[in-house]
Order: C-alpha cells, then structure tokens, then sequence
C-alpha cells in the first residue's frame, strides 16, 4: 500500500519535504502447510518540494515510487528465496 507524509513545511505553512513509503505485506502456503507467516515490508524516500518546478518534482515523486516499488520486489525475491 502506498502513502506520502509531509516532513516539513515552509515559514507560509506550505509542504517543503515529503516522504513516499510502500509497504507489501506477503506470506507463503502450500496445500499442507504454512512456509512463511505473514511478514511486511516497508520502504521510504523522502524529497524536497519546490512549487516552483511543479512537473519535474512529480516525475521525482513518480521515479521515487518505481524505485521503491522495484527494490520492495526485489527484498522480497531475496526471502522466498531462502524458503
């Protein structure tokens, strides 16, 4: 599930910093048996935000979110792997 956090805010009140998190929650069964518990996993980014360059901080936003994303699967890759 995705989210955003406001970090910091200019002296006007106005969103300056945010932070992006996924979290994936996963586990693993068979016909017989449980492999793995349900576990989560969270990743976060955080970015400046500047009013003034409005398109190239939501591609950040979005390239932050695709890397997050990829690296989620990744770590998760890596666990059942392991099973």
């Amino acid at each position: 599930s995705p989210g955003q956090r406001v970090l910091s805010v200019s002296a006007r009140n106005v969103p300056r910093e945010f932070e992006v998190f996924y979290t994936v929650f996963y586990s693993v069964h068979t016909a017989d048996a449980t492999l793995l518990e349900v576990r989560s996993q969270t990743l976060t980014r955080d970015y400046t935000w500047d009013e003034t360059q409005v398109l190239g901080k939501e591609k950040e936003e979005e390239l932050l979110r695709a890397a997050i994303v990829d690296d989620l699967v990744r770590i998760v890759l890596i666990q059942l792997s392991a099973i």
